[in-house]
């Protein structure tokens, strides 16, 4: 099931504008107006949309003719049809631009046969590039002659004179770098290597990716592949790898190939989708005949954003563009989960099988989400868990692999926060919309853990991720330990219907870091999407007493026209994805919906602007921000940036802005909070400041997480020996 991006997900236009075409969304987004009940305008985007209402229709001799009735109109070949609504051009037919439209009848011929009449309202569809449009809307239509209706349609799509909508392509990349193509292999290898032949149909499997000798890819395939060259398209996370293979040759019975020049990458979906393993059924009450119920129908597959299912042609009556107002999801033992959403496909099925639905939908109460979020989590990540009861491993874990002992501090200086963090983590449990704390459990206890935080409105903090050495128990390979708690973490933000950026703060020194986070954000640096900005990281406590050496500046809480100011020179000084990424616009800058959640849970979201100021003019201003104790254990989000309102003013005013800091950290009861210092002019030498080392500020669009995650199933990729 194609599924759209909500579009509260895209980031800023200011962004967007210098974006490459393959790096954008471009599907008009949904209307919230649902297809069965549009009004008589007929919504733009439910038609012309990318998985569409209903069918695009051949044209042609054997295209569908629109006979009208009860109006001087002429007959019209339809451009697109569906049980709601159809598409014919507007020449011969004159509808008034009045807002009220024509009522007339309608039948449809083709196939050597006609349906109808049926009643429709007749409107001008404005916005489709060069061509005029006059849209149709069937007006009571009986459950018998929508059946009616519906088997047309079918029996055109059989016979070719129909089809669906194809998926729009979101993403497409051309892969060339002989280096990232044999990585790719290799991914595509770990993850069962299974392709398709597309001109002849036939399954072909990777068996080896042999480097001994420059680079031979062995796979099993059919005997006859005919003539070179042809293409394999390979499922790799989330996108389809299309290689065209110009040579061959058998060995030993397989085949072999050399590495492919190039590999062109394609992404249709925005959520990952699995198989579902445990007994799972879906009903749903039909919004255009309220007495037909649709119940028991098993569910094949399903993702964050959707569910595809069986269903009954002849009886269940689904089609593209449907609204699903009332859709139970049972799983055995469980109380339903509700959900609503849209028709995006549905597959005709052969003789004897039944059909396919695919459903965009979303879950109806926090409830539902809460429940909804624990089962699709469940059944993509079979390796991975989540929950209360793993926070006592992961203390042992940061201890067993050297968390503690990043940025020179000792595990005994984290001792003090112990009882905080598994406090934290036991509340948290239960607000999926707050936290995931993802962890690859073994015999020996965790091997390895990463959590996401909603700390913004629409910002995710990916932190405190942590391995042990060596290889876990039994003949499982490392790199596919990082890459499932990965996957499993960065993948919960999708089912936030806020959810824009990943943000983390990445430590210079580590390998892994560089490779997988810098290294990412640097080559996507283009876009505009991503920010990997350097800092140096201090520490300061909060218990020193104020000095008389800052008094010639006054501090105090930002005035409104101060605010204004700050966020300009935010806006001035930092990247858009920043200033977009951490709330520091003005509409976004009190957080009040994370306060909100953090406070539904019993946790403390602050945050402030200090103004340091010489008279009456502001100088240099301090963001500071306060989160729940336990949260982070390098106290993250204790944190404080510094801003010059006038030149040289941060390195004039930080004495004086240091130790209005510790007064306001002081107030919510914190030992000590920690500096990003993003200026490396910044004057940070007359203060005694722990030194913690470098790191980089790193911002991630929800736009290009999927791409991400392909880049973290190539560098985790098991690597063939030489």
């Amino acid at each position: 099931y194609p599924d759209a991006m909500p579009p509260s997900r895209r980031p800023p236009d200011s962004i967007l504008s210098d974006a490459p075409l393959s790096m954008r969304f471009s599907e008009p987004p949904p209307s919230n107006a649902p297809v069965s009940m549009s009004p008589a305008s007929l919504n733009f985007a439910r038609f012309a949309g990318d998985a569409g209402p209903g069918y695009r229709v051949r044209q042609g001799e054997d295209g569908v003719t629109a006979i009208f009735e009860g109006i001087e109109a002429k007959d019209a070949q339809l451009i697109r049809l569906s049980p709601v609504a159809f598409w014919v051009p507007a020449e011969g037919i004159d509808v008034p631009r009045n807002g009220l439209g024509l009522v007339c009848d309608v039948r449809f011929r083709a196939m050597g046969r006609e349906v109808g009449p049926f009643e429709v309202h007749l409107v001008p569809i404005d916005g489709v590039p060069g061509q005029e449009i006059v849209g149709g809307r069937l007006q009571s239509l009986t459950l018998e002659r929508g059946r009616e209706l519906l088997e047309f349609i079918h029996d055109l799509v059989r016979s070719g004179g129909a089809e669906p909508a194809p998926s729009l392509c979101i993403a497409r990349e051309l892969i060339e770098d002989p280096d990232r193509i044999r990585n790719l292999m290799n991914a595509l290898l770990s993850t069962g290597g299974l392709g398709l032949i597309r001109s002849i149909g036939a399954p072909i499997r990777i068996e080896r990716v042999d480097e001994s000798q420059g680079v031979t890819i062995y796979w099993k395939g059919p005997e006859n592949l005919g003539e070179a060259p042809f293409v394999i398209d390979m499922a790799g996370y989330n996108s389809i790898h299309r290689i065209t293979i110009r040579s061959y040759r058998y060995e030993n019975g397989k085949v072999v190939t050399p590495l492919p020049s190039s590999i062109e990458r394609m992404r249709h979906r925005w959520y990952r989708r699995c198989v579902v393993r445990s007994p799972m059924t879906v009903g749903f009450r039909h919004p255009l005949w309220p007495e037909l119920v649709v119940t028991g129908r098993k569910v094949r597959d399903i993702s964050y954003g959707g569910l595809c299912f069986e269903v009954d042609l002849k009886t269940d009556l689904a089609f593209p563009g449907l609204d699903l107002r009332e859709i139970t999801i049972q799983c055995d033992g469980e109380e339903p989960i509700l959900m609503q959403g849209q028709v995006r496909f549905v597959s005709l099925g052969k003789d004897g099988e039944m059909s396919l639905c695919g459903v965009m939908a979303s879950p109806v109460t926090t409830e539902d989400e809460r429940r909804w979020m624990e089962t699709v989590s469940r059944e993509l990540h079979e390796n991975t868990r989540s929950g209360v009861e793993w926070s006592e491993s992961i203390w042992k874990l940061f201890e067993n692999s050297g968390y503690f002992s990043l940025s020179g501090k000792t595990p005994e200086q984290f001792e003090p926060l112990k009882a905080s963090f598994l406090s934290f983590g036991q509340r948290a449990a239960s607000m999926p919309q707050l936290l995931c704390q993802a962890v690859w459990p073994s015999q020996r206890g965790v091997e390895a853990s990463v959590s996401l935080l909603k700390a913004y409105h629409g910002s995710w903090l990916g932190h405190q991720l942590a391995k042990r050495a060596g290889r876990a128990p039994g003949s499982v390979d490392p790199r596919s330990v990082m890459r499932d708690i990965y996957v499993r973490a960065f993948e919960h933000p999708q089912a936030d219907p806020d959810f824009r950026w990943i943000i983390g703060y990445v430590e210079a020194r580590v390998p892994w870091m560089q490779k997988a986070h810098v290294g990412f954000a640097e080559q996507h640096a283009s876009t505009g999407l991503t920010v990997s900005l350097p800092f140096r990281l201090m520490e300061i406590s909060s218990a020193v007493p104020a000095t008389s050496s800052s008094r010639r500046f006054h501090v105090s809480s930002a005035t409104p026209t101060e605010l204004i100011e700050f966020c300009a020179v935010v806006q001035q000084c930092r990247p858009p994805a920043y200033g977009d990424s951490l709330d520091l616009r003005l509409e976004s800058f009190d957080i009040p919906n994370v306060k909100r959640l953090w406070k539904e849970a019993g946790f403390e979201r602050e945050r402030d602007v200090l103004v340091a100021r010489i008279g009456s003019v502001p100088m240099a201003a301090a963001l500071v921000e306060s989160g729940e104790m336990g949260t982070n254990l390098f106290r993250l989000l204790d944190g404080v940036r510094i801003f010059p309102m006038q030149p040289g003013g941060d390195s004039m005013a930080f004495t004086a802005l240091m130790e209005a800091c510790r007064t306001w950290y002081r107030s919510k009861g914190k030992e000590s909070f920690v500096l990003f210092k993003e200026n490396e002019d910044l004057d940070t030498s007359p203060m005694d400041l722990n030194d913690l080392g470098d790191g980089f500020f790193w911002v991630l669009s929800a736009m290009l997480l999927p791409e991400f995650l392909e880049h973290i199933y190539e560098l985790t990729a098991h690597r063939s020996k030489k």
